[in-house]
Parts: structure tokens; sequence; C-alpha cells
């Protein structure tokens, strides 16, 4: 997870590169492989490295096509062939090899604000359009990745790191006595009001939200709802299911293998199971692929349980390596 912060004054007054620096070096610890800074008059963006696609290997952010509109982001988008298709359609030139906040800055220079509703995967971001002198920032669909943001007077700040936050001189550190009291007495500080957190300055976007913001103020909107109802697929034989499912299956592997390595939580349950059992057979079929490796924790005396075993199991089959996790010690 690379990090990614903002700032935005609201009134027009220029961002100092010093306290937004200091965010920055708060997310080092999350963006280990180095750092950047950019800041134009009342907006800066600062961004944090780790690379974790083949694609973001030399990638620099903050990044802009333009010079006009720029991006920091968090992101892995998904269906990546679909969405170069459709900016194509749309007049825009994406290529498949570049970074995927490329492909949002085209998929905003295409459709603007309704590029949210194209998009899929993972992500969060803060999209500064200077030609519009506004900021748009967004957490993908299913709240994969997280975008914590404080308004303090006309000082807009944002970041995936909460924390990264309050290394700001300008955002306070006083508890909200609403989340902390939500917290102890429900065990999560998310079950009244998915937005707020312990910190009283602070809050997040929830899943499939965005935000923006001008000089005429910051507006949190939901860009996206999860469908009700969906009309029902009919197959007439059982076989055509299950090509359908490992058909979704495969795909949803194939978006998650753009690395030269990927590693595996594994346990002696279905769910890893599945997935490692479909991976290998993706690098197979296709005759290349990412290095795999597996996790997965043995527990001996403390808890004692069969997952590291059947974990051992299915690695041996698959001829994954396996790691463990020493939970005992």
């Amino acid at each position: 997870m690379s990090g990614i912060a903002g700032e935005f004054h609201l009134d027009g007054s220029p961002v100092a590169r010093e306290p937004l620096e200091k965010v920055v070096k708060f997310l080092g610890r999350v963006g280990p492989a180095g750092s950047d800074l950019w800041v134009n008059g009342p907006v800066g963006l600062g961004h944090t490295r780790f690379p974790t696609t083949c694609e973001s290997l030399g990638e620099v952010q903050p990044s802009t096509l333009d010079g006009e509109v720029w991006i920091t982001a968090d992101a892995r988008v998904d269906g990546r062939s679909e969405l170069s298709d459709a900016l194509r359609a749309a007049g825009r030139t994406p290529s498949l090899d570049r970074p995927d906040a490329e492909l949002i800055l085209h998929a905003y220079a295409a459709w603007g604000d309704a590029c949210l509703e194209r998009l899929i995967g993972d992500y969060s971001f803060i999209l500064w359009d200077g030609g519009q002198r506004r900021l748009l920032a967004a957490r993908d669909r299913f709240a994969m990745r997280s975008l914590y943001y404080a308004q303090v007077g006309s000082t807009l700040l944002l970041s995936n790191w909460h924390e990264a936050l309050l290394a700001h001189p300008a955002v306070p550190g006083d508890w909200s006595e609403f989340g902390v009291g939500s917290f102890l007495a429900l065990g999560s500080v998310n079950f009244l009001d998915p937005s707020i957190t312990a910190y009283a300055a602070i809050r997040k976007l929830r899943p499939a939200e965005c935000l923006v913001a001008s000089a005429a103020g910051v507006q949190v909107r939901r860009y996206w709802e999860c469908p009700l109802e969906v009309a029902p697929f009919r197959y007439r034989r059982t076989e055509e299911v299950v090509e359908r499912f490992n058909g979704l299956f495969t795909r949803a592997i194939q978006d998650r293998m753009r690395a030269p390595r990927v590693v595996i939580a594994l346990s002696g349950g279905m769910d890893s199971t599945s997935v490692a059992a479909m991976t290998m057979r993706v690098i197979r079929t296709q005759g290349h692929g990412p290095k795999v490796v597996a996790l997965t924790q043995r527990h001996e005396q403390v808890n004692r349980t069969e997952e590291a075993a059947l974990a051992t199991r299915l690695a041996r089959a698959l001829d994954i390596p396996l790691h463990y996790l020493e939970m005992d010690t």
C-alpha cells in the first residue's frame, strides 16, 4: 500500500511545503520506496511509493498527463482491458503497460467525475483539476482502500492513513467522545456512523463515496449503490454454472497477478485454498506468471489447530513454497 496525501486551501492561500512534508514523512513507513511532493498555489499532493504491480515499478507520483490535472493514488484498477477499450472509444490513448494512476487520469479526462462509475478495483486517490480549480477524492466501492480527511477552517487535508493527518500542525489530536464511546460500548467506532474516527477532527469516506472541494466548499456524496435486485442467471445445465463461475474466478485472479511475485495467505479452509489452486492453474495454463509463495500460521501450543498441516498438504500438492508464521513464540 502506497501512502497518499493532499492539502487544499479553500480560500486560495498558498500551501506551505513544510507542514505537508511532515505528513509525507510519516507515510514513509507505508511507502518505503521513495517519496515525492508537488505544491502549486492552494494545493499540494504527496506520495510515498510501495509498488505492487509490474506497471508501478518505475512510477513517479504525484503524476499528470497534461500539467493541469494531477493525481496521487493508491490503486489497483481491475478490468484494465475493458476500461482501455472504452477510453479509446472516447478518444483517449491509454497504454496497458502504464500505471493505474495514469488510467484514472485518462478516465477523468474522458468522463469527468462520472469516471467513478466506470472504475473497478481497489483504490483511493486525490485528484486536482487545475483548470476547474477543484479537488476530487474517492474511495473504491467496497472500501478495500482507505481515505480520511480533516477540514480545519479553510484548510482541507486528506490521506489514506488517519495517523498521518495528525502529523500536520493544523489538525488537532482531540479524541471524539462519540467515536471513543462507540468503540467502548460496541467494539467499533463504525457501527453507528461509518464516517467517524476516534479523532474529532478526522472523518473518513465511506465505501463508494467521493469528496469534491472548491472555493465554494466541501461536498461528500455517494457515487455508486450496490444493486439490491439483479436479474437472475438462467442456465440449463449445471456445467454452465460451473463454467460461468470459473470464468469470473479466473478473471479475478488475473487482475491480481500483475506483479513479479505474489504472496498468498494460506489456511486450511476453502477460500484461500481455492485462490491458491486457481492461481497455479492460471499460471500453468498461460505458461508464465509471477513467482508464488504462501504464508500460514502455525499453532502448536496456543489454540492448536490443523491449519498448518492442511496448508502444508496443499502447498506440496501445488508445488508452492510455504513459510510458517510461528504463533507460539
